[in-house]
C-alpha cells in the first residue's frame, strides 16, 4: 500500500488542495479511507459546529469525487474501531475485491529488526516496564486488570484487542529483561524502591534514627 498518494485525478482549486486518500494499493487500484465519525453518522462532539460541518461536508465531496471518477473507495470509520469490527470489516471488503492480505505479526518484525518505528516500540515499552515496577504489579495482575476494565464497560472492545495485543508483544520482552537482571545479579531503579519497601512492611527494618533528612526526596 501507499500512504496519502495523491489522487489520481487534479483536484487542486481555490477550495480544495490536491486530494490525498488515506492509503492506495497500488495493485488493484483501490483507495481506502477513514472517517472519524460514530454509528450515526456524526463527528466527535468536542469538535466545533464549523468544524463538523466542514468535515461531514468533505466526506460528500471525496465520496461524489470515486464516484464521478469511478474511482474504487474502501471506508473504515471510528464506530467500527469502538466496537472492534473495523479489521474484520476492513478484511471483507477487501476480500470482496479480490485482495490477498495476510496479517502482520509485528512480534516478529520487532524480533528481526524489521519494523521501522522499533524506537518508538522500544521507547513505549521501557515507560510501561517503568510503570509496571513503579506500581509493583505482576503482569497478570495486569490482565486481570484489563479484563475488569473492559467487562465494566470502562474500556471498549477495540481498546480492549488493543491492549491485549500489546501484552503479548510486551510479556516476553518484560520476562527476557528480568532474566538479564537476574544473570547479572542486578536490581534496577524500581526494584530497589519496591525490595525497600517490603523490608519495611516486613519488619525487617529498624531504625537506629530518630530524624533522617533525604535529599531529591522527590525521586521516592
Amino acid at each position: 500500500y501507499e500512504y496519502e498518494r495523491p489522487y489520481s485525478q487534479k483536484t487542486t482549486t481555490v477550495l480544495h488542495r490536491q486530494y490525498k486518500p488515506d492509503f492506495y494499493l497500488p495493485d488493484y487500484e483501490i483507495y481506502i479511507e477513514h472517517f472519524a465519525i460514530n454509528g450515526q453518522g456524526r463527528c466527535p462532539s468536542n469538535w466545533s459546529p464549523e468544524a463538523q460541518e466542514k468535515y461531514l461536508e468533505g466526506m460528500t465531496w471525496k465520496r461524489q469525487l470515486h464516484n464521478t471518477n469511478s474511482t474504487v473507495l474502501v471506508e473504515t470509520t471510528s464506530a467500527q474501531f469502538s466496537n472492534g469490527s473495523v479489521f474484520q470489516d476492513l478484511s471483507k471488503e477487501l476480500k470482496k475485491r479480490s485482495v490477498k492480505h495476510t496479517p502482520v505479526d509485528v512480534l516478529a518484525l520487532i524480533k528481526d529488526m524489521k519494523f521501522k518505528p522499533v524506537s518508538m516500540i522500544s521507547n513505549l515499552i521501557s515507560k510501561f516496564i517503568n510503570l509496571q515496577k513503579n506500581k509493583d504489579l505482576l503482569i497478570e495482575e495486569i490482565v486481570f486488570l484489563g479484563q475488569q476494565l473492559h467487562s465494566s464497560g470502562e474500556m471498549g472492545r477495540y481498546n480492549f484487542q488493543r491492549f491485549t495485543e500489546f501484552i503479548k508483544i510486551y510479556k516476553p520482552i518484560y520476562q527476557d529483561y528480568q532474566s538479564e537482571l537476574q544473570g547479572r545479579n542486578e536490581i534496577d531503579f524500581n526494584d530497589m524502591i519496591n525490595d525497600a519497601l517490603r523490608s519495611v512492611k516486613a519488619g525487617k527494618f529498624k531504625s537506629p534514627w530518630k530524624y533522617i533528612l533525604v535529599d531529591e526526596f522527590q525521586d521516592i
